[in-house]
């Protein structure tokens, strides 16, 4: 069990510092955004900006202009702090240092089945090839898992640019809603930064939904 616990450490380890993050003292930057959400359309700016942390670290904070108090505005700034989420760049020990964890059964593919004790969102993984595949959380009563399909290989980590989603009931494991998202990356200035992402949703017994993002204009903030 010692050494099976070992494993996993060594291989979620890995993988997770091989993902594309920002160095640790990007300033952040802004762009223009054309969104296109539940039918609707608009145009504005968007800015994801460090701000100084405890111990001298960063975290980053997104702002939205031009797309008013509206649905559109809405989901852009929740696609940012997505963003954020994947893109900051935390060390392993501070997010994971008090999690233990268990290698599970490899799939058809090679894909290792890791599971989390500690996590309060009932985490697991699969990992393969150093990075992770697949994603599996619980968040209330929704589980949601996440299958990465495509990946951008990049000389300071990989990016995911073509993953599935699967949302569910925790209670009744019925399907609530699927995603199926694609990602575009652009180089500015030596950073990898989102130039568009496309969502097709569908929710259970509704028509499928398209939504897009596009960024453009990209200016790397001073720091």
């Amino acid at each position: 069990m010692l050494m099976q616990e070992r494993g996993a450490l060594e291989l979620f380890r890995e993988a997770y510092n091989n993902r594309y993050t920002w160095e640790p003292d990007f300033p952040g930057y802004r762009a223009q955004v054309d969104v296109t959400y539940e039918g609707q359309s608009g145009s504005g700016s968007v800015q994801i900006r460090a701000m100084p942390g405890a111990e001298g670290h960063f975290h980053y904070g997104a702002w939205v202009e031009g797309l008013g108090e509206t649905p559109l505005s809405l989901f852009v700034q929740q696609q940012l702090q997505d963003l954020i989420t994947h893109r900051q760049r935390i060390p392993f020990e501070q997010a994971h240092g008090s999690h233990h964890f268990e290698r599970r059964q490899t799939d058809a593919t090679g894909a290792v089945g890791i599971i989390v004790d500690g996590d309060s969102m009932g985490s697991h993984y699969k990992i393969k090839d150093r990075q992770v595949c697949m994603v599996s959380r619980t968040l209330g009563d929704v589980s949601f898992e996440i299958n990465t399909r495509q990946c951008l290989e990049t000389e300071q980590g990989y990016l995911a640019t073509h993953f599935d989603v699967v949302f569910r009931d925790t209670e009744t494991q019925n399907v609530v809603r699927q995603d199926a998202v694609e990602c575009r990356y652009e180089s500015v200035e030596g950073c990898f930064l989102l130039a568009e992402k496309l969502i097709v949703s569908r929710k259970q017994e509704q028509p499928s939904m398209t939504h897009t993002l596009e960024f453009s204009d990209f200016v790397i903030l001073q720091p």
